[in-house]
């Protein structure tokens, strides 16, 4: 997967304490596993978690949760992120993967997930708005949706029980 996104020009994956994916799944593991606590390797890292897109056997992609934010995070990465492989890409991949992670997100107590994007990438775009996000106004690297972590309806069904 790793050198699919080079292949496809995109370098800025898996760098910073995320290249550990370069010395293997395993070790790429056990990093994901010290950052799930957060407070490692800094102490601004918040707690969160990472899952895989699975195709089968085939990890198709990765879906970055995080269940608290810092004023960093709040003006770009927001409460979460995700990547689809190139291959694998506008196959309805990276809209089912954000609509389990906002069940995970409201299983952790959070009613709205604030996601960001590059204003140029129009298929994030269109899967934030798909999923229910709502602009709420641009930062000055991003654009930032909050999305509700509950089907509309649903909320109000879960509350007057």
């Amino acid at each position: 997967m790793l050198e699919e996104f080079r292949a496809n020009g995109e370098t800025g994956l898996y760098t910073g304490f995320y290249g550990a994916a370069w010395e293997g799944f395993d070790a790429y593991r056990a990093t994901l596993e010290r950052l799930h606590a957060g407070g490692w390797p800094f102490p601004e890292v918040v707690p969160g978690d990472t899952l895989f897109v699975m195709r089968g056997q085939r990890i198709v992609g990765e879906v970055y949760l995080r269940f608290a934010l810092t004023s960093a995070l709040e003006e770009d990465g927001g409460n979460l992120g995700y990547q689809i492989r190139p291959s694998e890409r506008n196959k309805g991949y990276a809209t089912q993967a954000v609509r389990l992670a906002l069940v995970r997100l409201r299983e952790r107590g959070l009613d709205e997930a604030l996601v960001t994007c590059d204003p140029d990438n129009l298929a994030s775009i269109r899967v934030i708005e798909t999923c229910g996000g709502l602009r709420i106004d641009d930062s000055s690297v991003c654009r930032r949706y909050v999305i509700p972590t509950a089907p509309p309806g649903r909320d109000a069904a879960l509350r007057s029980v």
